[in-house]
């Protein structure tokens, strides 16, 4: 695990433990529903390469849908 992966972690169980500490444990659901929901809406860009024929379109999709 590199720096930035562990100074990340540092920061999320920091944010973790404000929240416990602001709304109580009983609402810690509620906590990773918001996290979780913010992935979604992030944008990714991804290139695909390789061979005629390699399934590249099937590839892109299936991930789609």
């Amino acid at each position: 695990m590199d720096l930035m992966d562990r100074d990340w972690e540092k920061l999320t169980q920091e944010e973790m433990k404000r929240y416990v500490e602001e709304h109580g444990l009983s609402r810690i659901k509620e906590y990773f529903k918001t996290k979780l929901a913010r992935w979604q809406e992030v944008e990714v860009n991804i290139a695909i390469t390789g061979d005629s024929g390699v399934g590249k379109s099937s590839f892109i999709n299936s991930i789609r849908e």
